[in-house]
Parts: structure tokens; C-alpha cells; sequence
């Protein structure tokens, strides 16, 4: 490869930047100079600063440039020693309650409804702020910081309930809303302030959750609450309430993230008393479904009215650090709500080589909102992880090699061509979900000859090439509306919810930007000479694309029930194992079951953790054993799941 430098003067700074922009060209940070002179990059922001480093020095700016990307890309283990080891002292249930508390939930409704009250400013360093007296002044200290201003802080109320799963968050959080009346059946106010008198009026909680949850949500309730203790209605397909005054009427509201989303694509010609209502409190279940500020549930749930804001969830991140900022967006968590804050406060530190400090006031701003504890605060029976490798038959592992080799190929004719565009990217992304497949589905898969070469030949767009590239997206967890950030796949099961058989659609182009059908038509009226996805001089191909279909089919014909099938590996040794396995009575909840088999890797560890937590969990009475089936040879042995259980 040719690496250039090139040093100029000044007065031809902005024409260079010009002409390398015009034919496609970008500057990026030189790895090598001769010369002690400024860096001065027309295609940097920081190109034209007054304190702009020198070429001597960009090694170790590029080195903090790192460590601040490398803190912002930290995975959930960061919180590993972010678990709340304070001594909390317990509140009993409300007596419309039920259910008897544990004893950590108890001490959970201590802590949620204490952040309700808002800061605790007379408790030094217990808080984000607390009050002192300087000099006959009251002034206010950020505990993280140290700064000190006269103004007090704007008032937060809420914070973060992350237990992991199996805890019982859900019961805790029943108890919160259940505790707005006291034992007289009246409705608790808490100081005195004219927006929280309002509020206590209408004393309604907006519950948000996955559209799959809302039943789950609704037999909770029912099973904890006592009857006629409270009044719940549910927001939601074809029952949606109408007015502000119809949800004064209940105490809880339960909604879904694709229900708000709807309503606040539509406000502008709809009224939703959703999105209008001024709330007693917000609480999101799973709530790190908004940890993209970007998408319209995130915009939608940050713009509403609240006297208090909760998140619930088990994994706080997702990802990365930088999901954190989203939910301190939502929670208005004065003053790390605003991303320039957080970054100076947190991020800066750490690009100035200061990582102690950068994390210690990470955690100091957790701990203060956040209530974490590990599963160690209840008994619960051993837990064994086990992971089975399984060899291909041998017609699995000639399909499978085919595939593998087309891989080969196509990355090997782009590093000697120096073709990098989005045609390389979709046919990988084809290729590793037909390994896949055939991992899962053995020789059941049937690639047609056409099929597999078309990809590499192919020189135009259609249905038949974007569903196929579609397929690939889905299968990396990147099938994402580049406006909204709405998963297209999530968005397709949430849409069966409330009407079955639907289906989620849009419009993917050949630079593989993808479009929710929302937000393509409103794109749609803004039409240009240029591709407003990519930027592209000339507009690229779209086609329409469906979540409901398939590029690959299994074989055509059906089977008599007397026919001889031959299952994939994987499918072969899941019925052997289960037939193993000694009869059990039936019963409906998921801590019934005391094994999960983990049919493929997921490119998500976390997402893996929470499916076993289903079962490991309070309320489980026998040992767990989790499997894993890993095809042995095979794209599965690099998927982040299961190299996060092989680390472990």
C-alpha cells in the first residue's frame, strides 16, 4: 500500500480539502512525518484550531483519542463492581400489595421511593449535588466534580433499577406504583411544589413495554395486586384510549415502545393524549430499548411530561458505554443529560490519560441514580453452562465448505481489485447467513445453482438481490432504519402482536442503506438529483423489502408423516438429548423448566444471558443446566456469544 504526506502552506489549505472531496477523497491522520510542523487536516474539525498538534505529537494524541473511543465502546463488564453494597434499609409492602416482599425488593422500594423525593442534598456525597454554606451563601456542589454553583440544581426525580434478571423487578416495580396510595386509599403527596401538586392529581403511571410483554404486564398485576386495589388499562392495538380525562380514570397505563413510536410519527395530524398527558411517572420496562438516542421511541419518550422517570432493565448497556447517555437523556439527570457535559465531565478525562478519574466519576454518577445487586442476594440452585460441539455429516460439511470458499473468494477478489463498497459488504453478509443456515438447517437448505453465484455477478438491483441482502442484515443485527434507528426485525414481531401475519417493510438501496416504510416517504417528497441515502452524485436503486420473506426456501414438497426425514445435526441432537431426559409435569411458567439449549451462538452475549435468566430465576427449585450447540469448524466459533462463554 502508498502512504502520502502532504505538507503545504496555508494559503491552499481550503482547495486541497476541495479537490480531494470532489474526486471522493478524505484525509485521514498520517501515520509518519519528517517535519515538526502543525497538523492542519481540511477534512478535521479541528484543522483550522489556533492549538492545533503538532505533527510530533500526533502519536499520543491519537493514543488518548483511543482510550476515549476505547471507554465509550467498554462493554456492560465496566458495571462488574458498579453493584450497590450500600446498607438500605427495607420498606414493607403496601397493604394493596398482594404479595410479600423480599427482602432485597423491600429495599429496593426504600431506594426508588427515596429518589422520588429528589435530590438528597443535605447528605454529603450521597447524591449527584449537595447544599453548603459559603460564606453566609447557600451554594451547591457537584459531588462528581467538585464545582460549585449558586442556582440550584434542576430537580430529578427517578433513576435506574438494574438488578439482572430473575430479581424480581417487576414485583418491586408494582410496589412503587402501588405505594402512590396509602393505606386510607388516598393519594401520597410528596413537598410541596405546584407541578407535583398537579401531578398528584392525576397519579397515573405510564408503564412502557415491549408489545410481547404487555400480557406478561397484565397478569403480573393481577396476581400481585389485590382486586379493585387499582385500575390498570392497557393502550395498545385496537384499544387506545382517547382523551387526557379517560386516563385520569386508571392508575396504571400500560403501552409499547411501537405505540409510541406510531403516535408520535402521526402527531402532527393526530392528537394523542399519550404523548399530551402530564405523568405522575414514567417507567420503562426493558428500558434499554431506547439506548439509541437517535430512534423516534427514544425522542418520542424523552419529550414527554413526568414527575418521576424510571428505567428498568438487567443490562444497562447493551453495547457500549456511550448507550448510557441516551437513558440519562430520558431520566433528565441534571446536568449528564446534556451529551457536551458527560463528555467534559467523563470522556475528557480519560483522552487526557486521567482513566482513574474518568472512571470513578462514571461510577460515582451510578451509584448515585443506579440500584445493581447480583444474584447473590437470594438463594437460588447451581447453575451449570455446558457447550456441546457437534461434527457436520459429511454432505453438511461439503455445503458448508462450498459456501465457505464463495466467502473466500469474494473477500479475496476485493483486496486485489481495492474494491471496499457496499456490493463487497452485502455479498459477505450473504454468504456468512448462508453458513449459518446450513449450520442450523443442515442440508434442509437449498441454494439453487443461480443462487449462488448471482451475487458476484450481478449488475443490477431488484426485489430478489435487496431481500436477499436484507436477509444478511438480519442476520448480523443490523436490519436498522438509518432515520429512525427502529429495528426492522423487532419492529415486524411487535407488529404481530396486534395484527397477525403482519409484516415489518421498507425500501433498501444498493449502498445498503435501509428505510422504514415511514420514513421513506417522507424522504420520498424531498427528491433529489443525488442519492440522499449515500450522497452518491446519481440516485441509487432501491427495491422494497419485507421481513416476511425468504431469498432461501427449503425443498419444495411436503412430507407424509410416514416419511423418513434426515435432521440437521443440530435438531438430531437436541431430540436424542430430550428423550434422555426423564418425564416432568407441565406447568406454565418458564421456572418449570431446569435446561435451555442454545440452538445457535448470538452475536449479542447479553441477549444469551437474558434468555438462560429466564429460567434461573427466582421461583426456580432445581439445579439449571444451560447447552450450547457450536457446529465444531464453522463461523459459530468466532460469534461474541460464544467466545464470551469460552473467556468465561
Amino acid at each position: 500500500s502508498l502512504s502520502v504526506v502532504i505538507y503545504g502552506p496555508m494559503t491552499i489549505y481550503d482547495d486541497i480539502g476541495k479537490f480531494l472531496q470532489d474526486v471522493g477523497m478524505y484525509l485521514q491522520d498520517p501515520q509518519n512525518c519528517d517535519r515538526k510542523v502543525r497538523y492542519r487536516n481540511p477534512h478535521r474539525l479541528s484543522g483550522l484550531d489556533e492549538d492545533a498538534p503538532m505533527t510530533s505529537e500526533l502519536r499520543r494524541v491519537q493514543s488518548q483519542e483511543k482510550r476515549a473511543e476505547e471507554l465509550l465502546q467498554t462493554p456492560i463488564d465496566v458495571f462488574s463492581d458498579f453493584e450497590s453494597h450500600t446498607l438500605i434499609s427495607e420498606t414493607i409492602g403496601p397493604s394493596c400489595l398482594a404479595t410479600v416482599l423480599y427482602s432485597h425488593q423491600k429495599q429496593a422500594l426504600t431506594f426508588m421511593r427515596k429518589r422520588e423525593n429528589g435530590w438528597a442534598l443535605s447528605e454529603a456525597d450521597q447524591d449527584i449535588w449537595r447544599e453548603c454554606i459559603d460564606d453566609k451563601r447557600r451554594r451547591y456542589v457537584n459531588n462528581i466534580t467538585g464545582d460549585i454553583q449558586d442556582v440550584i440544581p434542576v430537580q430529578f426525580r427517578g433513576g435506574l433499577l438494574t438488578d439482572p434478571m430473575g430479581l424480581g423487578k417487576t414485583l418491586t416495580t408494582i410496589a412503587l406504583i402501588a405505594s402512590d396510595r396509602n393505606p386510607t386509599g388516598k393519594i401520597a403527596i410528596g413537598k410541596d411544589n405546584s407541578f407535583e401538586q398537579e401531578l398528584s392529581k392525576k397519579k397515573t403511571t405510564l408503564l412502557v413495554a415491549p408489545s410481547t410483554l404487555l400480557d406478561m404486564w397484565n397478569a403480573q398485576l393481577k396476581r400481585h395486586l389485590k382486586p379493585g386495589s387499582l385500575k390498570w388499562v392497557t393502550h395498545h392495538g385496537q384499544r387506545r384510549l382517547l382523551t387526557t380525562a379517560q386516563i385520569c380514570q386508571y392508575d396504571i397505563v400500560l403501552t409499547s415502545y411501537q405505540t409510541i413510536t406510531s403516535e408520535w410519527r402521526k402527531r402532527e395530524s393526530v392528537s394523542s393524549p399519550i404523548l399530551l398527558h402530564k405523568w405522575h411517572r414514567i417507567a420503562l420496562d426493558e428500558g434499554h430499548q431506547i439506548r439509541n438516542s437517535n430512534t423516534i421511541a427514544a425522542k418520542a419518550l424523552c419529550s414527554l411530561e413526568s414527575g418521576s422517570r424510571w428505567i428498568v432493565t438487567g443490562t444497562p448497556i447493551q453495547n457500549r458505554l456511550s448507550d448510557l447517555m441516551s437513558l440519562l437523556q430520558f431520566l433528565r439527570l441534571y446536568p449528564y443529560n446534556e451529551t457536551a457535559v458527560f463528555e467534559a465531565h467523563v470522556v475528557e478525562p480519560w483522552k487526557r490519560g486521567n482513566e482513574e478519574q474518568a472512571i470513578q466519576r462514571l461510577k460515582k454518577i451510578f451509584m448515585a441514580i443506579a440500584l445493581r445487586r447480583s444474584k447473590s442476594v437470594v438463594e437460588l440452585p447451581a447453575r451449570v453452562d455446558l457447550v456441546r460441539r457437534l461434527d457436520f455429516t459429511e454432505a453438511e460439511l461439503e455445503q458448508y465448505c462450498e459456501a465457505e470458499i464463495s466467502i473466500a473468494r469474494t473477500l479475496d477478489d476485493a483486496i486485489r481489485t481495492g474494491s471496499y463498497g457496499s456490493n463487497v459488504y452485502a455479498n459477505a453478509l450473504q454468504r456468512i447467513n448462508q453458513l449459518r443456515m446450513i449450520c442450523n438447517l443442515g442440508t434442509l437448505v437449498n441454494f439453487s445453482k443461480q443462487d449462488k453465484n448471482k451475487y458476484l455477478t450481478q449488475d443490477h438491483w431488484n426485489d430478489c438481490t435487496a431481500q436477499t441482502y436484507l436477509d444478511g442484515l438480519i442476520t448480523v443485527g443490523a436490519a436498522k432504519c438509518a432515520e429512525c434507528g427502529v429495528d426492522l426485525e423487532s419492529s415486524s414481531q411487535q407488529a404481530g402482536e396486534e395484527s397477525p401475519q403482519k409484516s415489518a417493510e421498507g425500501r433498501l438501496f444498493e449502498c445498503l442503506l435501509l428505510f422504514c416504510s415511514q420514513c421513506y416517504q417522507k424522504r420520498d417528497k424531498k427528491r433529489s438529483s443525488q442519492c440522499y441515502s449515500c450522497g452518491k452524485p446519481t440516485p441509487c436503486p432501491s427495491a422494497i423489502v419485507s421481513t416476511s420473506c425468504s431469498s432461501s426456501e427449503l425443498p419444495d414438497g411436503t412430507w407424509a408423516s410416514n416419511q423418513e426425514i434426515e435432521f440437521p445435526t443440530k435438531v438430531k441432537t437436541l431430540l436424542e438429548d430430550i428423550r434422555s431426559l426423564p418425564g416432568n409435569t407441565k406447568r406454565i411458567d418458564l421456572t418449570s423448566a431446569s435446561r435451555a439449549y442454545l440452538m445457535e451462538p448470538h452475536w449479542n452475549p447479553h441477549v444469551e444471558e437474558q434468555a438462560f435468566a429466564r429460567i434461573h430465576r427466582m421461583g426456580q427449585l432445581l439445579e439449571v443446566t444451560t447447552i450450547r450447540y457450536v457446529m465444531n469448524n464453522s463461523f459459530e466459533d468466532v460469534c461474541p456469544g460464544f467466545l464470551s462463554q469460552v473467556s468465561n
